[in-house]
């Protein structure tokens, strides 16, 4: 493995490290009032933002975040 892929790797498992951090934070901190909430909501929006627009309203659920749970992984196993 070159250190690009290695590196590659490592960037996509902390996105979806964070994207599961906001996940698990939704529960937590509903109204994001922790500074650490509003930190890891500003690092994964770009990635959801796009998503959500695309995607047909589901209430409640936020399907967005699980979809990019599901992409970085298939990129994360591709890459290794």
């Amino acid at each position: 493995m070159s250190p690009a892929q290695l590196f590659a790797a490592v960037f996509v498992l902390l996105l979806w490290a964070l994207v599961l951090a906001r996940i698990l934070l939704t529960f937590a901190d509903p109204g994001h009032r922790w500074r650490a909430s509003r930190h890891v909501i500003e690092m994964t929006e770009p990635l959801l933002a796009p998503l959500r627009r695309r995607l047909p309203s589901t209430g409640a659920f936020d399907a967005s975040a699980v979809l990019v749970l599901v992409i970085l992984g298939l990129l994360w196993r591709i890459l290794l």
